[in-house]
């Protein structure tokens, strides 16, 4: 978008230059300029008629999630990564050994997914710390769109798995979906 505006300033401006010299090339440069400028309304129109009107989220609200099954979950969060710039893998959906999605950038992390409408307990920090072995992996998270008990950050902790809570779920959707959010953010 910024490409074409700045192309059709150009053009304005080497056709005030032709005109301003006097060159043979007034009128080429004219119909490149009102040919740039019809482009420039049709982008904008197209852009505006496929987003109804709005941006569209790419990943939808952490709020939704509520209503998720596990599996439907599970695929939000590979979605939320994926759009994060990871390359998102798959475990089978029976004996997954605790881990739902191996997610890569430069080292691969197994992610056990929970949906849950009360606080993450111990269950889950003790499935990933499995699957971490299982499948010999670096890195291992928990992700959820809840909270996790105290109990489960002590374990985490010890275990070196990684606790993703819904506020840095929340997050990592904002990015994907485009917007800016600062770390502190809530």
């Amino acid at each position: 978008m910024i490409a074409i505006i700045t192309e059709s300033i150009i053009l304005l401006v080497l056709t005030a230059m032709a005109v301003y010299f006097g060159g043979r090339l007034l009128w080429l440069l004219l119909i490149l300029v009102l040919a740039d400028l019809v482009l420039l309304v049709f982008t904008l129109l197209r852009k505006i008629k496929s987003s109804g009107g709005k941006s569209r989220d790419v990943i939808p609200p952490l709020d939704q999630t509520f209503e998720m099954s596990g599996a439907e979950f599970e695929e939000y969060v590979a979605d939320t990564y994926r759009h994060n710039g990871y390359k998102v893998l798959r475990t089978k959906k029976s004996c997954d050994q605790g881990i739902d999605i191996i997610v890569k950038r430069i080292f691969k992390t197994g992610i056990q997914a929970k949906c849950y409408s009360r606080p993450v307990g111990n269950r889950a920090v003790q499935e990933a710390a499995a699957g971490k072995k299982y499948y010999r992996l670096k890195n291992v998270a928990v992700v959820t769109n809840s909270i996790f008990t105290k109990s489960a950050c002590q374990l985490a902790k010890k275990t070196k798995v990684r606790l993703v809570d819904r506020r840095v779920l929340a997050r990592m959707v904002a990015k994907a979906n485009g917007r800016d959010v600062k770390k502190g953010s809530k």
